[in-house]
């Protein structure tokens, strides 16, 4: 997906649910027509959601992370940014 131009409907997909855009983060990283904003935006939602899944494995809940935070976080160190802490992180209830 790197190699092509996002349209608008791409880039508020990816904003929703990065997977479905993007194979990894570093795709996100080296797609064009995404600002950085955009792009940090879409990784941050991608931290959120392994965070989410950490959880859920660590309550017992299959899932599957298909690539580990750190490569979320190298993504977003590659444009500057660092983790999001304007939101909570999920945790068990």
């Amino acid at each position: 997906m790197a190699d092509k131009n996002l349209d608008r409907s791409m880039i508020d997909a990816a904003l929703l649910n990065p997977s479905v855009v993007f194979k990894c983060p570093g795709d996100v990283v080296s797609a064009r027509g995404v600002s950085d904003d955009e792009k940090i935006r879409i990784l941050h939602r991608w931290e959120y959601d392994i965070l989410e899944e950490e959880v859920a494995q660590e309550e017992n809940m299959p899932g599957e992370l298909p690539f580990r935070l750190s490569d979320v976080l190298d993504a977003l160190n590659a444009l500057g940014a660092g983790p999001d802490h304007r939101h909570p992180s999920p945790a068990k209830q």
